[in-house]
């Protein structure tokens, strides 16, 4: 009778793991997150850096389409927040890549954009910004100095705490970066959002945002080389500059 009682018991323990095990293995481990902004990043031939920036974003609430230069200006931007002109769009070597027909769809399209480093700022002079390439010395740096360290840029979607001394380090090692020389600031339509860390009298800006519009990340390094709070950094400058939904 006890050994009975006992299998009983062996067999009803056996069923509730089985079943337990079965539930464990079919929920996800955690839920993917809602997207509630379409970005498009433009790169040209090697899509290497959007991929990597496509795989952050797309953790953060945001799909992203990959889309080649030259297909851009027959691209159609209407349903889409936001665009990206990545780092590799032109080189200084090829000025006149950013070609007027191209640039001014894009500018046309009324979204606002991040640009990143030389073909961001390339493009930045295509279209008459005030901060373009011809403003910019080049440097490397992993970290920024917060000028503003009470914006909201810094509290949403991610909170990131500023240190004391308000470097901000966003890259695990210096990278390649181009900044906005400033000889006296302000500069009128456009706001400094982080300063070069060299020297307390450095007068270059890597980060700006003109027009409330075109946010310039002067960073080379592509977001797999950043460190966590680079990561938040970036994510909150494009919700910040693109008006997206949290």
């Amino acid at each position: 009778m006890k050994n009975t009682f006992r299998s009983l018991l062996w067999t009803l323990f056996a069923i509730i793991a089985l079943n337990a095990c079965k539930k464990s293995s079919s929920s996800p481990a955690s839920n993917p997150p809602a997207i509630k902004n379409n970005l498009v990043y433009i790169y040209k031939t090697d899509s290497t850096d959007g991929v990597a920036f496509k795989s952050l974003l797309q953790l953060n609430g945001c799909s992203v389409a990959l889309l080649d230069k030259s297909a851009a200006a027959a691209f159609n931007y209407t349903t889409y927040n936001m665009i990206i002109i990545g780092g590799n769009t032109d080189a200084v070597t090829l000025h006149d890549n950013w070609d007027t027909v191209t640039a001014t769809v894009i500018k046309n399209s009324g979204k606002p954009c991040l640009l990143l480093n030389e073909g961001g700022l390339l493009f930045a002079d295509a279209i008459k910004n005030t901060v373009g390439w011809g403003g910019c010395g080049e440097s490397s740096l992993a970290s920024f100095i917060v000028l503003q360290p009470n914006s909201s840029l810094y509290k949403q979607p991610k909170l990131i705490s500023i240190p004391a001394d308000s470097v901000l380090t966003i890259y695990s090692t210096p990278q390649n970066v181009e900044s906005l020389y400033v000889n006296a600031p302000p500069m009128a339509n456009v706001n400094l959002v982080g300063r070069e860390g060299d020297t307390p009298s450095s007068k270059y800006y890597p980060i700006t945002i003109e027009a409330a519009k075109y946010a310039v990340f002067g960073y080379y390094g592509n977001t797999n080389s950043m460190t966590a709070t680079g990561k938040d950094f970036l994510v909150n400058l494009i919700y910040y500059v693109g008006n997206l939904a949290e």
